[in-house]
């Protein structure tokens, strides 16, 4: 059971440092991280997982988010509207990153 709890633990650890990253390098999305932290570290402990919630990370980044649904869907749609639009190796059949 101990190596469970610490396997959430280090893995809440981690979605946080990604979510943080996310804060900086534009196309790394901070809310689905900040989710999986706050998944594990509820599945870890109940003081790391009231820690986590009473942040102001997660204030910030996920729970404007629950009170307001229809504008997370709004900005997730337009987020993949954009990456798709600006993607040129999605349409460009000589693009060098894909071979097809």
């Amino acid at each position: 059971m101990a190596i469970k709890k610490l396997f959430f633990i280090a893995s809440g650890f981690i979605f946080l440092a990604f979510g943080v990253v996310g804060t900086v390098l534009p196309p790394v999305p901070i809310t689905p991280f900040v989710l999986l932290a706050t998944i594990c570290f509820g599945k870890s402990s109940d003081r790391l997982h009231t820690w986590f919630l009473s942040t102001r990370f997660y204030c910030k980044n996920v729970e404007l988010y629950y009170r307001n649904p229809e504008r997370f869907m709004l900005d997730a749609f337009a987020f993949y509207c954009s990456y798709v639009t600006a993607d040129p190796s999605l349409y460009d059949r000589k693009s060098k990153i894909h071979k097809y």
